[in-house]
């Protein structure tokens, strides 16, 4: 899929109306969403405040439990989006990274949790 045509004089044309549209998993995202993530983390890993990494020893029903919040977190920011959207007010672009996994890293269990 192309989003610009490039003109003579290093003038760009827009394909696309808006925002693409960016399906789970599809190209854009794929090609784009490591560059993103590696940005914004480069970004922000100096500041405890808006970067925190933490590594826990938990048991099956906690991590049950750490998705379902995490789920619900992404809930509450698309819909405090969406209200957002129905007015008129300034609106600053907000980065919010989250994610969780089981890790298998040796290395992660000597890092202490602050």
């Amino acid at each position: 899929m192309k989003l610009i045509e490039w003109l003579p004089n290093n003038k760009v044309k827009l394909l696309v109306a808006g925002e693409p549209s960016w399906i789970l998993g599809g190209p854009l995202s794929q090609k784009f969403r490591k560059q993103i993530i590696d940005e914004h983390v480069h970004l922000y890993q100096n500041s405890r405040e808006q970067l925190k990494i933490g590594i826990y020893s938990l048991s099956s029903d906690s991590y049950r439990k750490i998705n379902d919040k995490y789920l619900e977190f992404i809930d509450s920011v698309r819909m405090m989006e969406i209200k957002d959207s129905n007015n008129s007010t300034a609106k600053n672009l907000t980065t919010v990274i989250l994610g969780h996994g089981q890790s298998e890293i040796p290395l992660l269990t000597k890092i202490p949790n602050r």
